[in-house]
């Protein structure tokens, strides 16, 4: 059993390595072609299109743990997936604004509002603890 266990932990470990390179590999592009490439429309595209790619993998991967969880732990995905959803739909407005339309993003900009309110889902989420045992629950199914 305890082997078992320690190829499962592996595996997620794996698993977590792999999605780290993921996700650094066009932060790191995007650094590289900051200081590299002169200011222009396609560089704000690019970063604009990124930080939505990046957040939209976020959102879903959150979404995900919602799906598969039970009782605190899924209000704390839920939660937690509604953030990200904000911050999806703020950065897609901007992009929207800069990418499709091509004219500067309007001041005062209503997705400023919903990026202000994108931490209180997240904030909520902390507040649930889902790290405490539940009550009536053994710990290692309470902490899934």
């Amino acid at each position: 059993m305890q082997s078992y266990n320690r190829d499962v932990e592996f595996r997620l470990i794996e698993h977590t390595k792999t999605w780290i390179v993921v996700a650094s590999v066009p932060v790191f592009v995007q650094v590289l072609l900051s200081l590299l490439w002169p200011r222009s429309f396609e560089l704000t595209a690019f970063g604009d299109l990124t930080q939505c790619i990046l957040l939209l993998l976020g959102t879903l991967s959150i979404l995900a743990n919602a799906t598969r969880a039970r009782g605190k732990t899924r209000l704390f995905w839920a939660l937690m997936t509604l953030g990200f959803g904000m911050w999806l739909g703020a950065q897609s407005l901007w992009t929207y604004f800069e990418v499709f339309l091509r004219q500067e993003v309007p001041n005062p900009f209503v997705g400023d509002v919903i990026l202000f309110l994108h931490i209180v889902p997240m904030m909520a989420a902390l507040a649930v603890q889902p790290h405490l045992q539940q009550e009536g629950l053994p710990e290692t199914v309470a902490c899934q």
